[in-house]
This record gives structure tokens, C-alpha cells and sequence, in this order.
């Protein structure tokens, strides 16, 4: 890759930082992203495309997806969509703030939307709640929508006749010597 064009996907890259839902830390670290296959810099439509086997780094922040697109929204807003394989789902880690746990997920599609700090999660989605290396939560559906600001999730199960219909959580006690103001995220889903 030419020099010129290393020097304005640097730019770009930096202009395009994702503000991901994790640690307050990871917003002040850098981005970077690596991908095997070319890459795209669309200047005119503020949109950056990397493909083959894409590792996203911020901070605690990472995401594993065959494809990721970022679009600046300006202002500093923007919206990525990071695409997997139905062989490789896309995943994604996050360290939360203040405690020692991690959030990490899976799904065929993860879509983050600064503008209302959401990831949502699309097609076989599992989202993960650790505490250290300790499972604590386990959340299954076709579609998890994550607010990490206000830790509240929502799942929404596969259609009936798309081989679904259900959602599936596991929700872990809070240990007993953890403080009464570390919230165990609540889940809603539709009623039949």
C-alpha cells in the first residue's frame, strides 16, 4: 500500500475511533485494527472497510469478525457492523468497568451504534457475563441487543417457523462478598 494511502487510513482510522461500551479507559486508548485481505478507505462517504479474518483492538475491547465497516456519522458518532461466517461467528470481549468481569459475545452479526452506546447482536446470538474466569451469566437468542451504559439487555428469540421461538438465560447469585450495588443485568423478552 502506498505511503499516501497508509497515511490517510491512519487519519481516518483515528477520526473514526469506536467508543465502545467497556472500561472508561479503553475510549482514551487507541484503535487498531489488522486484516488479511485489502482493505477499503472511502473518503467521501467517511466509510472504512477491512476484511479477512479482522482483529479490532481498543483498550479491554476487542472483536474477532471476518469483516468490519465503520461509518463516521461526524460529530464523533458512528456505527460499525462487524460480519462473521457461518462456519466463524463474529465475537467480541469487553472488561467492565471498575469490577473484575468481562462481558463477551457471539452472533453472525454485531452492529454498534455510538449514538446510543447499543451492540446488537444478530443471528444465534450468546452473550457471556464472567466474573474473573467464572461463568456468571449465559444468555441465548437470535437477536441480544446490549446497553452497556445502563447494563440492561433485551433478547428476542427466532421466529417459530425459523427452527426457534425460545430464549434461554442463566443468571448466577451475586457472590456473597460482592457489594449490594453491582446490578445482575435484567432481560426482557417478548410475551406470548
Amino acid at each position: 500500500m502506498p505511503s499516501l494511502h497508509r497515511l490517510i487510513l491512519c487519519a481516518l482510522m483515528g477520526a473514526l475511533a469506536w467508543p465502545a461500551v467497556a472500561e472508561r479507559a479503553d475510549r482514551q486508548q487507541p484503535m487498531t485494527i489488522e486484516a488479511e485481505r485489502s482493505s477499503t478507505v472511502d473518503l467521501a462517504r467517511r466509510v472504512v472497510v477491512f476484511s479477512g479474518r479482522v482483529v479490532l483492538a481498543q483498550g479491554t475491547l476487542r472483536i474477532l469478525a471476518d469483516q468490519v465497516e465503520v461509518t463516521d456519522l461526524g460529530q464523533g458518532q458512528r456505527i460499525a457492523v462487524a460480519t462473521g461466517l457461518p462456519e466463524q461467528p463474529v465475537e467480541f470481549r469487553e472488561k467492565r468497568d471498575g469490577l473484575d468481569e468481562f462481558v463477551e459475545g457471539r452472533a453472525q452479526r454485531i452492529e454498534y451504534d455510538s449514538r446510543d452506546a447499543l451492540i446488537r447482536l444478530s443471528g444465534k446470538a450468546v452473550v457471556k457475563r464472567l466474573r474473573g474466569t467464572q461463568l456468571a451469566d449465559l444468555i441465548e437468542g437470535e437477536t441480544i441487543v446490549w446497553n452497556g451504559a445502563r447494563e440492561f439487555f433485551s433478547v428476542l428469540p427466532a421466529a417459530p417457523g425459523a427452527g426457534g421461538g425460545r430464549v434461554r438465560a442463566v443468571l448466577a447469585p451475586a457472590p456473597s462478598n460482592a457489594p449490594s450495588a453491582t446490578p445482575t443485568p435484567a432481560a426482557s423478552a417478548p410475551r406470548r
